[in-house]
């Protein structure tokens, strides 16, 4: 038993430590990887110091464009009366049944058709398969171009 404690003991004595990486190396790439690391960091906060002065101008812009836009909104009401006059930007519009509309009718032009006519050669080397529209009424039996 003494014999197998000494061998195991000589054995492990003799035993040779698993190897451990080249430290030298190991801690230059460390160094460069900390140096990438600062450049970026450093290159993060001057973009950070960038964003945070667009947002306080685009803030800027809001606040001139509404001080702007309230000025217009003064001047129209100065110059032109309150706007709840004009029918179309009223909001508060009564409907009004067709019977009881006392107004003259408004004549409308409306054309009898359309034609589609090739253009010139011209027009046909810049618009190749492009057709121009031509609205017609027709008096007298005869077409009338509107365009």
């Amino acid at each position: 038993m003494k014999n197998l404690i000494l061998v195991l003991i000589s054995c492990f004595a003799f035993a040779q430590e698993p190897q451990k990486p080249d430290t030298s190396k190991l801690s230059e790439e460390i160094k460069t990887a900390i140096i990438k690391i600062e450049g970026e960091k450093e290159k993060a906060e001057i973009i950070d110091k960038k964003l945070s002065k667009a947002e306080k101008e685009n803030e800027q812009l809001k606040n001139h464009r509404s001080s702007l836009y309230a000025k217009f909104k003064r001047f129209v009401h100065e110059y032109f009366g309150s706007g709840n006059n004009d029918p179309i930007t009223s909001k508060k519009s009564s409907a009004v049944k067709e019977e009881n509309r006392i107004e003259p009718v408004e004549e409308i032009d409306v054309y009898d058709g359309q034609d589609t006519i090739r253009g010139g050669w011209l027009y046909r080397f810049f618009h190749k398969d492009d057709f121009i529209i031509r609205r017609y009424k027709i008096e007298n039996n005869e077409k009338i171009y509107l365009d």
